[in-house]
């Protein structure tokens, strides 16, 4: 019996049934993209959720802010008093401390180093309490009082002389090297209203100061200078050295007993 060739065939168009089936796979590209699609998605759900603790984050910090401000303390004299300001002024300093009005107020930095404020300066302040090093404020007048003491070890005729915020030291007696016109006079200088942070500058001696091998005039020095004390003065453009470095302890930095010392190393130059 022959076999009909026609049953073998498929029909046109139609779908070949049994035997093997045809399987259909996604393209590689389009699934790499679906999955990036979907990773994003998933990035974007993460970056919601972060902006929205970072806005609930500034939220609280904004209400903490309100109710409970930063608190500042500022030690005055060895007392530590709250303050509700970043900044505080010289006359506040006063008030807070009851310090006298015709007294400086003195900064002493984590350093130890005093400067004298003036009197329209502003200080800002950091908040909280800051144990250890830290910024203190004082009256001038115990820094003072021990810088008279020191000076009048060497110089016990040294007077103290307040103007302002500063002052001026005289010194009658003041001995003289021989090479001068004069064994003993009376000498001065400004203590000037930002010491012990401004180290002072010059001295003065009553006028007509020669050397006296030649009758000659003194270099870096000027006739016709004014101070508080009357009389015709003479000044010595002078200055203590580049290290004028001061302490809260006055003995160990630097004083006006260093300076008035430093005198005779000038008036042994002679010229």
């Amino acid at each position: 019996m022959s076999e009909n060739p026609e049953e073998h065939r498929p029909a046109a168009g139609g779908h070949h049934h049994g035997g093997e089936h045809q399987h259909h796979h996604p393209h590689p590209e389009h699934d790499l993209a679906g999955q990036i699609e979907e990773k994003l998605e998933h990035v974007a759900e993460e970056v919601k959720e972060i902006e929205a603790l970072i806005q609930e984050e500034n939220l609280e910090r904004q209400h903490d802010h309100h109710h409970h401000p930063e608190k500042f303390f500022v030690e005055i004299e060895g007392i530590e008093y709250p303050w509700n300001s970043p900044t505080i002024t010289v006359p506040d300093i006063r008030r807070l401390g009851n310090l006298p009005a015709d007294q400086p107020v003195i900064e002493i930095d984590q350093c130890n180093q005093e400067r004298t404020l003036t009197e329209n300066e502003v200080i800002h302040l950091k908040p909280g309490h800051r144990y250890g090093k830290k910024v203190r404020f004082k009256r001038g007048l115990d820094r003072m009082t021990a810088e008279l003491d020191l000076l009048r070890r060497y110089y016990p005729t040294a007077e103290w002389h307040p103007s302002g915020a500063g002052g001026w030291i005289r010194i009658p007696g003041y001995k003289f090297p021989p090479t001068w016109s004069r064994d003993m006079d009376t000498i001065c200088f400004e203590v000037p209203a930002g010491y012990p942070g401004q180290a002072p500058y010059a001295f003065y001696v009553t006028s007509g100061l020669r050397l006296k091998a030649t009758g000659a005039v003194p270099q870096a020095y000027q006739e016709g200078a004014s101070t508080p004390f009357g009389g015709s003065w003479g000044k010595f453009s002078w200055s203590h050295d580049n290290t004028w470095k001061p302490s809260a302890d006055v003995s160990s930095g630097s004083n006006l007993a260093n300076f008035v010392l430093s005198f005779a190393d000038r008036l042994k130059e002679g010229a």
